[in-house]
C-alpha cells in the first residue's frame, strides 16, 4: 500500500499535512458531492449566534476580509489597501469592482454597509466585535467609524458573523430560506428538522467557475454514524470524525485526509455562582485530570493537551506557566485543607457545612472528543469524592451557556478566530460578557481587555493578551483541556479541499470530483 505525504507547511506553529493516495473508490456523479458534518445550526441567518459558520463553510457566504493560512488578514470582497485614520476610529475599504451576488446584483459599498448594519440591528453579539458609530458608502468605498478604536477591525470582519448578503431582496424569511450571498454556491433548499442543506452552483460567481453542480450537506449527531455512512460510500467527504475513525484513513489509498493544527480549544466554564465559587474545589478539578495521557491514548495523539486558553503559538503560550497541572495527590490535599471530607461514608465529599459536592456537567456529543473528556473528568473527580452528573444537550450556545444553568459547561470554541484573541476574551471573560453567566469577575482582566481597544501594535497586543491568559489560569476560572487537530476526510476522487487553521473555508470554487 502506498502513501504520498504532501508538502508539510509550518504556519504559526501549525503543521499542516495532507495525506492522500492512489486507487479509487466507486464515486458518485462528479457534479454532485455529499458532505457529512457535525456542526449544529438553528437557522440560516448569519447573524444568529454562530450560524454564519455553516453559511461560509458551505461555500455560500463570503466576508469582506479573510484569514490566510498564516492567520494574516487579507482582502476578500475588498481590496488589500484598506486603511485606518490617525485617531484609529475610521477604517476605509474599497469593494472589489468585479464582485456580485448570486442573483447578479453588483456588490456596492452601500449594500455591504446594509449587510453589516443588519448584523448590528439583529444580534447582541455584534458589539462584542466593535462599537459601531456610523458607516458611509460612496460607490465602492466603504467607511466604518467606531466609537472607540478597533485595532483588529479588519480581522473581525473576517468572522462568519459578518458574511455579506444582499439586503435589497426580501429577507423576511432569511432564517429558513437563507441569504443571497457572493460565494461559489447558492442555497437551494434546507430542512431544519433533518439538518440537511442543499446548495447549487452559483452561475454568477465572481472569482472563477465552481467545479461542482451541487453539494448536499448532511448533519450527524453521532460522529460514529457519520463514519459508517462514509465507509459505505454514502458520503464523499466529511468533517468531525472521531480521532480513532479519522486515523484509520491515513494509510488507506482510497481516501484523502487533510489535517492541520487549528485554533480551537476544548474547555470548560466553571460556574462560580454555586459550589465552584470555592477556588480550592476548582483547583482540585483542574489537577485531577491527566490530559497528557488522554490526548496521547484515548484521543490517538491527534490532540494537544491544553492548560492555556489558546491553541495558537501566536501568543507564545507554550512557555506560559500552568499553576495547576495534573497532580492528583495535590488535588486531594487541597480539598482536605479546605475542609472537604466524606463524613457519612457514601463516597461523596461534603463542604464544611455538610453540603455534598455533586456537580452538573453539560456538554454535547457532536464533537467526538467531548464525551471522552467528560467521562474522564467524571472518573477522575470521582476518585476525589466529587460526583459529576453528565448531561448532553443539542444546542449549548442558545441556552445553557447564556443562562448559566450548569456547574461545569464543557464545549469547543475558537479563541483566535479573527486572527487575534480580543473578541474571545471580550465574549467570555469580561464581567459583563455575553457568555459570562458563570460569575467570573476580575477587575484587572476587565481593564486589560478594555485597554486592547487602544493597542494597534501587534507585539504589544500579544503581551497584553498573554498577561490576561496568565491571570485566567492563576484564577482557575476555567479548565482548558485540549487543542484538537482539524481534519477533513474525503474519497480520493475529491480534490481542492483545504484544511486551514481558521476552520471557516471548507468549500471553495476549486473543490471538484473526478469522473
Amino acid at each position: 500500500m502506498t502513501k504520498k505525504l504532501f508538502t508539510k507547511l509550518l504556519i504559526t506553529g501549525a503543521l499542516i499535512t495532507a495525506v492522500t493516495a492512489g486507487s479509487a473508490l466507486v464515486s458518485q456523479a462528479s457534479g454532485h458531492m455529499v458532505f457529512g458534518q457535525t456542526q449544529t445550526y438553528s437557522s440560516l441567518d448569519p447573524s444568529n449566534e454562530y450560524d454564519g459558520w455553516m453559511i461560509e463553510r458551505a461555500g455560500v457566504g463570503e466576508t469582506l476580509t479573510k484569514l490566510d493560512t498564516s492567520l494574516n488578514t487579507v482582502g476578500w470582497l475588498v481590496e488589500d489597501d484598506y486603511s485606518v485614520s490617525e485617531d484609529g476610529l475610521t477604517w476605509t475599504f474599497t469593494i472589489r469592482d468585479e464582485v456580485c451576488f448570486s442573483n447578479g446584483t453588483k456588490l456596492t459599498a452601500e449594500l455591504a454597509m446594509a449587510s453589516i448594519q443588519y448584523d448590528f440591528d439583529n444580534s447582541a453579539r455584534a458589539v462584542d466585535f466593535f462599537s459601531l458609530d456610523s458607516m458611509t458608502a460612496d460607490g465602492q468605498v466603504l467607511t466604518i467609524t467606531t466609537t472607540e478604536p478597533a485595532p483588529t477591525l479588519p480581522g473581525m470582519l473576517a468572522d462568519p458573523f459578518f458574511v455579506i448578503f444582499d439586503t435589497s431582496v426580501d429577507i423576511t424569511n432569511i432564517a429558513d430560506e437563507g441569504p443571497v450571498c457572493t460565494g461559489p454556491y447558492v442555497i437551494e433548499s434546507s430542512d431544519q428538522i433533518s439538518m440537511t442543506l442543499n446548495v447549487v452552483k452559483n452561475e454568477n460567481y465572481w472569482d472563477g467557475e465552481p467545479q461542482l453542480d451541487s453539494i448536499e450537506f448532511l448533519q450527524f449527531q453521532d460522529p460514529s454514524v457519520m463514519n459508517l455512512s462514509f465507509q459505505a460510500g454514502e458520503l464523499d467527504a466529511c468533517y468531525g470524525l472521531s480521532t480513532s475513525d479519522a486515523t484509520a484513513y491515513i494509510d488507506d489509498d482510497n481516501y484523502i485526509l487533510e489535517m492541520c493544527n487549528g485554533l480551537r480549544t476544548d474547555w470548560g466554564l466553571m460556574n462560580q455562582n454555586g459550589l465552584l465559587a470555592d477556588k480550592s474545589l476548582r483547583i482540585a478539578l483542574l489537577e485531577c485530570l491527566d490530559m497528557e495521557t488522554i490526548c496521547a491514548v484515548q484521543l490517538n495523539g491527534m490532540f494537544v493537551a491544553g492548560n492555556t486558553p489558546f491553541a495558537s503559538e501566536a501568543l507564545g503560550v507554550n512557555d506560559m506557566e500552568n499553576p495547576y497541572s495534573y497532580d492528583l495527590e495535590d488535588a486531594a490535599a487541597v480539598l482536605a485543607e479546605a475542609g472537604y471530607a466524606d463524613t457519612d461514608g457514601d463516597g461523596i465529599i461534603e463542604t464544611a457545612d455538610g453540603t455534598p459536592v455533586v456537580l452538573e456537567v453539560y456538554s454535547y456529543t457532536t464533537r467526538a472528543e467531548l464525551p471522552i473528556i467528560c467521562e474522564a473528568l467524571q472518573y477522575a473527580a470521582g476518585t476525589l469524592g466529587i460526583q459529576l452528573n453528565l448531561n448532553y444537550v443539542q444546542d449549548l450556545y442558545a441556552g445553557t451557556i447564556q443562562d448559566g444553568s450548569y456547574d461545569i459547561c464543557i464545549f469547543n470554541s475558537s479563541g483566535f478566530h479573527s486572527g487575534d484573541a480580543a473578541v474571545f476574551l471580550q465574549q467570555y471573560f469580561k464581567s459583563d460578557a455575553v457568555y459570562n453567566a458563570y460569575g467570573y469577575v476580575n477587575e484587572e482582566v476587565d481593564a486589560l481587555i478594555t485597554s486592547l481597544e487602544n493597542v494597534f501594535d501587534t507585539d504589544e497586543r500579544v503581551e497584553v493578551e498573554r498577561e490576561i491568559s496568565q491571570i485566567l489560569m492563576d484564577d482557575a476560572c476555567c479548565a482548558f483541556y485540549s487543542h484538537p487537530t482539524i481534519y477533513i476526510a474525503a474519497k480520493n476522487t475529491v480534490s481542492g479541499l483545504e484544511c486551514t487553521p481558521a476552520d471557516y473555508y471548507w468549500i471553495t470554487a476549486d473543490v471538484a470530483m473526478a469522473e
